[in-house]
């Protein structure tokens, strides 16, 4: 599951808060054990729904991906003899 975090401030003096951070958290589900378990799909429903879960995929395969690339490296670079 990914959640969207927007980070809002205001100043003592001000009374409009600004955004001064955001972040993407991904979560994992887990039974009692630890173990990953399944949850029920999302179906987005609107317009911003369905944009927001397309935008969420492409972030999850790109997470993929680069975790996929660094663990190819580490392997390559274990079996080359190298240590982390």
């Amino acid at each position: 599951m990914e959640v969207g975090v927007r980070i809002m401030a205001e100043r003592w003096n001000e009374s409009t808060p600004a955004q001064v951070g955001s972040a993407y958290l991904v979560f994992a589900a887990v039974d009692a054990d630890g173990k990953p378990r399944v949850v029920p799909p999302v179906i987005p429903e609107t317009e911003r729904d369905k944009r927001r879960y397309q935008e969420a995929q492409i972030r999850r395969t790109h997470r993929l991906a680069r975790h996929r690339a660094i663990k190819e490296l580490r392997d390559r670079r274990a079996a080359e003899g190298f240590e982390d």
